[in-house]
């Protein structure tokens, strides 16, 4: 039997919609998979999500890259391996909340997902 250590779920927020540090989930980017994707497009993506999160949340905060999986891999890879090199988790996908998805332009919207969606080219 094997046991997967899953990342944290909540983080204490310095953002200025309270007077003091609360505690609030740790925002979760899913990365919708192609197979034909430049990591340098997946990479600046994610520094763009990372600093669009700090504005909101201030400059300490956490995010989970969560991936789909399946069989095309290309861009989930380069986002795993921008998570490591950023020092984030990367962990797959399990129909956990969504703070936004990293998807290729011309994939519809996730049916029932309200959540911003940020395109790469595939």
């Amino acid at each position: 039997m094997t046991t997967a250590t899953r990342a944290r779920q909540l983080f204490n927020c310095t953002c200025d919609r309270r007077p003091e540090p609360h505690w609030t989930p740790v925002p979760r980017v899913v990365i919708t998979p192609a197979d034909i994707a430049d990591p340098s497009d997946i990479w600046a993506i994610l520094a763009d999500v990372w600093y669009d999160l700090t504005l909101f949340h201030g400059p300490k905060v956490p995010m989970i890259i969560s991936y789909e999986q399946g069989e095309s891999t290309g861009a989930a890879d380069a986002a795993c391996a921008w998570a490591v090199a950023h020092g984030f988790p990367a962990e797959p996908h399990d129909d956990e909340p969504v703070t936004l998805r990293i998807t290729p332009y011309g994939f519809p919207q996730v049916p029932g997902e309200d959540r911003p969606v940020y395109r790469y080219d595939a």
